[in-house]
């Protein structure tokens, strides 16, 4: 036996299902009273209660007329009650038209016809019922589709927040494990020489050459971190003007060839002989660069090849850098200008970094008003390209452009 709270809630589920059916529809206890019936039943009851009184007014006025006609029946309707839609027709006594909402007989001299009132309110009736089903559908779909909307936002947001979490987690692992190695040279050093061990001047010139070396290290790395801690909080300022793109390029490499003292690589330039300046700020393009050669060195091949490039295409210039590395795949290469995201299989090849080498050029070349393109597959290298725009013919003076 169902309780009482279940009778009540299916009673409440059978009066919307038959709110949605069009057709009238009443439903009898077993004792023969009524237990539930749809909107189109009980407003058909509401239309012959209000249709009556009016049809016996219409009758009694047609009954005055000579002779009688729809037209007369409809004329006369609207005149009394108004261009509501509902039709009146004259009809013999005793018409059986399942379509009539009432029908009243008139006097004599023409108590042989009758009046009948048809599509009440303009067929308002229908209409009701159809407008109530789709009201009722539609709040339905827009029910399911609120919840599965809310737990698609929620999921995916839990989902981001779960990945930034385990991308800092990797960071901070990263980040200290990056510290760690330079610290640990400079404590074994220091130690080296608090102990003595180091009792030629040779020995002694060669600690403090990498004392200074792994100082220098620690120092590029925090000051990398401040860089990029700047950048995210918008507070990085580039003076634009136009600059060279070969003394970019020659900046950058430069640089370059210090910080990879004693490695084994190819590196191969290539620049047009005249080629116009671009808007940009000079170190930190030259820093973006630096960084994508840092990058194409990490990642390289067993033997390293490197090249840049200069190309001149229109009001824009891009600056390429490609390498014969290990490539990067569809899916990775979505997501390498992300803060803290390091490839899978860049990370197999337990090679170091902290993952904001490609999020600090992506934010360089954003605060240039340019756009950051890769073309990789894996096994067959990366080729990173920079687009930026041309400086104008003249400049009058620097501009500058926050983050």
């Amino acid at each position: 036996m169902a309780a009482p709270g279940d009778q009540y809630s299916f009673r409440r589920m059978l009066i919307v299902l038959l709110a949605t059916v069009v057709a009238p529809v009443v439903m009898l206890s077993a004792v023969a009273f009524v237990a539930v019936k749809n909107e189109r039943a009980a407003l058909e009851k509401q239309v012959v209660e209000v249709f009556r009184p009016r049809a016996e007014e219409l009758a009694a006025r047609l009954s005055g007329l000579e002779t009688v006609t729809d037209e007369d029946a409809q004329r006369m309707a609207e005149d009394m009650f108004g261009a509501d839609g509902t039709r009146y027709r004259i009809e013999p006594v005793g018409t059986q038209d399942s379509r009539i909402v009432v029908a009243q007989r008139l006097a004599a001299p023409h108590d042989g016809l009758q009046v009948g009132v048809y599509d009440p309110f303009g067929q308002s009736l229908t209409r009701r019922v159809v407008r109530n089903r789709i009201v009722y559908v539609s709040l339905i779909t827009l029910f399911f589709a609120a919840v599965v909307t809310g737990v698609s936002v929620t999921g995916h947001a839990y989902w981001r927040n779960l990945r930034l979490s385990r991308l800092q987690t990797d960071f901070v692992s990263n980040v200290s494990h990056e510290l760690r190695t330079p610290l640990t040279s400079i404590r074994m050093f220091v130690e080296t020489l608090q102990m003595d061990r180091a009792r030629d001047p040779q020995q002694v010139k060669e600690c403090l050459d990498l004392l200074a070396v792994e100082a220098e290290r620690l120092s590029n790395m925090v000051e990398r971190l401040l860089q990029w801690a700047r950048m995210e909080a918008g507070r990085r300022i580039y003076t634009m003007q136009p600059v060279s793109p070969r003394k970019v390029v020659d900046d950058a490499v430069n640089a370059f060839r210090a910080h990879t003292i004693g490695s084994a690589y190819t590196l191969e330039i290539v620049t047009p002989d005249r080629m116009p300046e671009v808007l940009a700020d000079a170190d930190a393009l030259t820093e973006a660069l630096l960084n994508l050669l840092s990058n194409a060195f990490k990642y390289g091949g067993d033997e390293k090849r490197i090249t840049v490039r200069v190309v001149p295409s229109g009001e824009e210039t891009a600056f390429e850098v490609e390498d014969n590395g290990v490539g990067i795949s569809p899916r990775d290469k979505k997501r390498i200008f992300d803060k803290f995201y390091r490839a899978e299989q860049l990370l197999r090849r337990k090679t170091e970094g902290t993952g904001l080498g490609l999020s600090m050029v992506r934010h360089i070349v954003e605060g240039h008003k340019g756009r950051i393109e890769v073309d990789s597959e894996p096994g067959k290298g990366s080729r990173f390209r920079i687009q930026l725009r041309n400086a104008p013919v003249a400049v009058a003076k620097p501009q500058e452009v926050p983050a």
